[in-house]
């Protein structure tokens, strides 16, 4: 199993797009040096990644109203520390969180890394990903989809194929079915049907260049996993052969889609800038289209904010695999872990089973991962972005609008105070 260097600079470029901000991703790399340099961790923070892309896709189309309450609570990062608790205590019988303090110390001596710093239970991005599971899917862990597995059917890599959702409800506001719903619902009347039609077909874009992406990823990992013994039939040379020119051929697919997403990505974006440009030479909108403008701002910067450190998550994976023997070692990693059991309390051995088994299938998948992730992540933070500076032109043109209301109403109470002294 090896990275390539296609996959290296695809992501590493593409997340170069995104601007790295944010305590938890810094957290997330000052964490990396205190645990085991092992391919489990790299695949674990691909895995919590994916969640925050999916989870960026729950938000996307999650009901909104004026008056909704769950944009504010994921940009509250009190809401986040209360949380925290709650988020360790699900977390308690997780294979991964259970037992890899009993293991960090023995594989650091096997795979190296710093033996006296200890690598924290939970790791900071884990915390950000799953409180936004608290925030849509509620308190009751069992609602929540599942973070810590990758999906062999890379296809859906983008959303939860399990949860339930909470249910939106609005007092007194308008529902609308998703946030760019609510956005265009803003946008001048003649120009709300063409938008919902390029964004349709702009998503249609993206997901043919998804779709090849997962399909590029599987050939990679039938070629990688060839001489898994646990395979039932091993490749021969020529079928090696046909796959690899398969995936060339895809590559070339992904360059002529992409460029396809990309134009109707600007057509799309073109459409909004003309219709924002309207929409600012005449803003009569009523209160409650103006906390609804409000609460797209919230969960536009939501979405910034999860995809920042997705990337920044597949960014430092990459980085780790690309620069150390990390894929190279992964029988060694397996054989300290075979070792390391004998640390395992006998009340977490069948978690540390599940833990091993989670494994085989995670570092398998994580690699073909990145690259999906990070595509998806890009193409949020751009549009998240886009959907911001909107946002914030109808909220900051009510705050202007008030401010002169009220310095109109104050000149004319002076006006009449000067005119009273006057007489």
């Amino acid at each position: 199993m090896k990275i390539s260097k296609s996959v290296i600079n695809a992501v590493l470029v593409s997340v170069a797009s995104l601007v790295m901000s944010g305590c938890s991703v810094m957290q997330s790399g000052a964490e990396s040096l205190a645990q085991v340099p092992s391919l489990e961790n790299q695949a674990n923070r691909i895995v919590v990644g994916m969640g925050l892309v999916r989870t960026n896709t729950v938000i996307a189309n999650m009901p909104i109203s004026a008056d909704a309450t769950w944009p504010d609570a994921l940009n509250d990062e009190l809401v986040l520390e209360d949380n925290k608790q709650m988020i360790s205590d699900a977390l308690d019988m997780d294979p991964y969180v259970a037992t890899h303090e009993y293991t960090d110390l023995y594989q650091k001596t096997q795979l190296g890394g710093f033996g006296l710093v200890a690598a924290p239970r939970i790791g900071a991005l884990t915390y950000s990903a799953l409180n936004r599971a608290v925030i849509l899917y509620g308190p009751d862990k069992e609602n929540w989809p599942t973070f810590f597995d990758i999906e062999t059917d890379l296809s859906t890599f983008h959303k939860f194929t399990d949860g339930n959702l909470k249910q939106v409800e609005a007092s007194s506001a308008n529902v609308y079915p998703s946030v760019t719903d609510a956005l265009i619902s803003l946008m001048p009347t003649n120009f709300q049907k063409d938008l919902q039609d390029a964004r349709e077909e702009m998503i249609i874009g993206f997901k043919e260049v998804a779709a090849l992406k997962s399909e590029k990823g599987m050939y990679e990992t039938q070629i990688e996993t060839n001489d898994d013994a646990s395979q039932t039939e091993a490749l021969d040379e020529q079928a090696i052969i046909d796959l690899k020119q398969k995936i060339l051929e895809i590559d070339t697919s992904i360059s002529e889609k992409e460029i396809v997403a990309d134009e109707k990505e600007t057509i799309y974006t073109s459409l909004l800038d003309e219709a924002t440009k309207v929409l600012e030479s005449d803003i009569e909108l009523d209160e409650e289209q103006v906390a609804l403008a409000k609460n797209i701002l919230l969960a536009s910067s939501a979405i910034k904010k999860g995809a920042l450190e997705a990337g920044g998550a597949f960014a430092l994976s990459t980085t780790i695999l690309a620069t150390t023997n990390i894929v190279q070692d992964f029988p060694k990693e397996l054989a300290s872990l075979a070792v390391a059991r004998i640390y395992i309390p006998d009340d977490k051995a069948d978690l540390f089973d599940k833990r091993l088994s989670r494994l085989g299938k995670n570092a398998l998948y994580a690699i073909p991962a990145i690259a999906i992730g990070t595509y998806y992540a890009v193409k949020q933070s751009l549009l998240a972005g886009r959907y911001e500076s909107i946002a914030e032109i109808i909220v900051e043109a009510d705050k202007l609008q008030k401010e002169a209301e009220r310095d109109r109403l104050v000149d004319e109470e002076n006006a009449k105070n000067e005119a009273k002294e006057a007489s």
